[in-house]
């Protein structure tokens, strides 16, 4: 089914995906304001990775047991809440932005908390999907893809509008946009509508754990590639700590430097996630996922081995189509394989698990970076990531897993 027609049969799934887009151009309009107003306090790399561990930590560790409560509630009004919880954050950080009174402490105290807030909003989203719309692996698919789309759009306009927005009026403006953007999301959930489930039985994590080992055991492959996966994101998640350095003290080319080379990677995805949504990808999962490695390993070698901002830019858009593909692709491996009963359990392991390495590479990026030259750790990250992709491709459980070539 085409996108068009979602949206127009399923009004629910409409005001879902508007709400959406709104709030993720505004998330991403705050983002590149949190990290250029850090790195201009301080010109500090370590401060920088301070407030990414603070973005993605918290939610981590809140996870397992947020989820037992979007379970078990309304998970329109807990996004809801969510949305609202973030609203008064961020019109707090506005006002004392505006007031000339942010310092670095509140930013990072405040940028926690919206991380806590986002840990029920965004599995709760993710879980409404099949509500809104028919339960038809074409109708899902389809809507999945869009909402995809619409978070890789604002990922490609979010940094230039924020940059343009910081140039012209300052960061309390970047600030304020996400601030309303909650106010438009919460408008358009308050319109859905449909009378979404809620389950009074969760399983513990623990449990859910001891099912992901049965799991692994039974399809090798799936802990082979669990591995090698969590070190990628170990070198990768480096990129967010570095571009802002380049952006201003390699390139010195300020807020909007910053911001065009985020749309850049923005870009690859959206670009990644068009065509295989209309055109697809063809190749065995084993030669996409271990090639889409490849070449993020290449994007990072481009980038630390020619020191041009132009070259940058190309490196960013390499890395982020590279990154959109493997990711899809992995989803779809996981989704082929996993048995129904027990895919969702699995799923949420893996992401938890996938994800665990973020603060862990925000952290030690910081600390490297006002050690080592920004060029050369994004070397010492391609050179890393590079022989994992080939790894990848020997790994011996793609052999025993009948997947088609």
């Amino acid at each position: 089914m085409k996108s068009s027609n979602i949206l127009k049969q399923y009004p629910d799934f409409r005001n879902f995906f508007c709400g959406q887009l709104i709030s993720q151009l505004g998330d991403r309009i705050h983002s590149l304001a949190l990290l250029w107003i850090t790195y201009k306090w301080s010109g500090s790399a370590a401060l920088v990775g301070g407030i990414m561990v603070g973005t993605s930590l918290p939610g981590i560790l809140i996870a397992p047991y947020a989820g037992t409560i979007i379970d078990r509630c309304n998970k329109k009004q807990v996004m809801i809440a969510a949305d609202a919880a973030r609203f008064f954050i961020l019109a707090f950080v506005t006002f004392t932005s505006y007031q000339g009174r942010l310092d670095y402490p509140l930013l990072l105290g405040a940028t926690v908390l919206i991380s806590l807030a986002s840990a029920f909003f965004n599995p709760a989203a993710l879980a409404v999907m099949p509500e809104l719309v028919e339960e038809k692996q074409e109708i899902l698919t389809s809507a999945n893809a869009l909402a995809q789309i619409g978070a890789s759009a604002s990922a490609v306009a979010g940094p230039v509008v924020g940059s343009a927005l910081i140039a012209a009026i300052g960061v309390s403006a970047a600030f304020l946009c996400n601030t309303i953007s909650f106010t438009v999301s919460i408008w358009f959930l308050l319109k859905i509508k449909t009378r979404l489930q809620t389950n009074a039985i969760h399983e513990s994590w623990l449990k859910d754990i001891r099912v992901v080992k049965v799991v692994f055991a039974r399809i090798p492959l799936l802990a082979q590639l669990l591995f090698p996966v969590l070190l990628v994101n170990l070198f990768f998640c480096s990129i967010s700590i570095i571009i802002p350095v380049l952006a201003e003290g390699v390139y010195k080319m300020g807020a909007n430097g910053m911001g065009w080379m985020m749309a850049a990677f923005g870009g690859g995805m959206l670009i990644s996630t068009l065509v295989l949504s209309f055109y697809g990808i063809r190749g065995s999962e084993r030669g996409v996922v271990a090639s889409g490695f490849f070449l993020l390993g290449t994007a990072f070698l481009v980038i630390g081995a020619l020191p041009s901002y132009p070259l940058s830019l190309a490196g960013c858009l390499l890395a982020g189509l590279s990154l959109s593909v493997v990711n899809i692709k992995l989803i779809v491996l996981y989704q082929r394989l996993l048995p129904v009963e027990s895919r969702g359990k699995v799923m949420a392991v893996v992401t938890a698990l996938a994800l665990s390495t973020q603060p862990v590479s925000y952290g030690l990026t910081g600390y490297v970076l006002d050690l080592v030259e920004p060029l050369r750790l994004m070397l010492i990250c391609g050179a890393a990531i590079v022989p994992i992709s080939i790894y990848v491709f020997f790994l011996k459980g793609w052999r025993t897993c009948n997947l088609s070539e």
